[in-house]
């Protein structure tokens, strides 16, 4: 079973064996066919990521993260009974009373600054809103590269925004538990942990209604366009301003969290294995 795709160009190097492999996105082959706003790869990059694609269609089954990404590989023309999705576990509490208070004033974003999980947006959101209710944006992944850290001076909140690049998981936890809320406008993912993240520490989500995101984060989110900052700031003040309205999200976050279980995935993954042996037997 190789675990991601990206290593599709070593599938017919391992026949005769059968391989099973798992497509988390397929980013790199829609920046090649212009699918998403960004630039194209360089040309060695684009040779690989075409070995990767055609080294799919070798293997026996695949798996992918999401709906979402499973459309995507059957749009590259790998055929759809190939295909099964098995949603990535999160932990899911076993305590879902009211969440701990607010430890400090700020919202939280998770990425780093690749050009899909559209920071800019996020900084775009973090000016209209700070106007309103005075949070910090505390940042998990690297710092602001030129081009943002440009942004967020003309936008007059560089100071009010905190990096903090290498976190271990307790961190994490105790940042998302401690947040107002999460921001996160992806323009694409293929399955978006996070979200599902700051739902098991009872953090409200406001995210981007696009690619796998909706599937996820089903209607424990606010969501909105992931260029729409107007709605996109009106869904945070809600939860800002509104406690009841952050609450309600909270525990439709607990519930949501539970339908990402170890026990669904494993149980998923075995009927791969299972369908894929019986097919081999035939």
């Amino acid at each position: 079973h190789l675990l991601d795709g990206s290593y599709g160009y070593l599938i017919p190097l391992l026949a005769p064996a059968s391989v099973v492999v798992t497509v988390h996105d397929l980013i790199p082959h829609l920046q090649c066919s212009g699918q998403l706003n960004t630039t194209t790869p360089h040309r060695i990059a684009r040779k690989l990521i075409s070995k990767s694609l055609a080294g799919l269609s070798h293997a026996k089954a695949i798996v992918t993260d999401s709906t979402c990404t499973a459309h995507d590989v059957i749009e590259a023309g790998i055929p759809e009974e190939k295909i099964s999705v098995v949603h990535i576990a999160t932990h899911s509490p076993s305590n879902t009373a009211d969440r701990q208070p607010v430890h400090d004033n700020y919202i939280l974003h998770v990425g780093h600054n690749g050009f899909y999980k559209n920071r800019e947006v996020v900084l775009k959101v973090f000016a209209h809103i700070r106007g309103q209710e005075a949070p910090q944006l505390r940042l998990v992944g690297p710092r602001l590269s030129e081009s943002e850290f440009t942004l967020a001076k003309n936008l007059n909140i560089a100071e009010h925004i905190r990096a903090t690049p290498h976190i271990s998981d307790s961190e994490l936890a105790a940042l998302y538990n401690g947040a107002r809320l999460l921001l996160f406008p992806s323009i694409y993912e293929g399955f978006g942990w996070p979200p599902l993240e700051a739902m098991g520490q009872g953090c409200p989500v406001v995210c981007s209604n696009a690619a796998s995101l909706p599937e996820v984060v089903g209607d424990a989110a606010l969501t909105a366009a992931p260029y729409d900052v107007s709605t996109l700031s009106q869904h945070c003040l809600s939860l800002l301003e509104n406690q009841a309205v952050a609450s309600d999200l909270v525990q439709k976050g607990y519930a949501n969290v539970k339908r990402f279980s170890l026990h669904k995935m494993g149980q998923a993954l075995g009927d791969v294995y299972s369908n894929l042996i019986n097919t081999e037997r035939c």
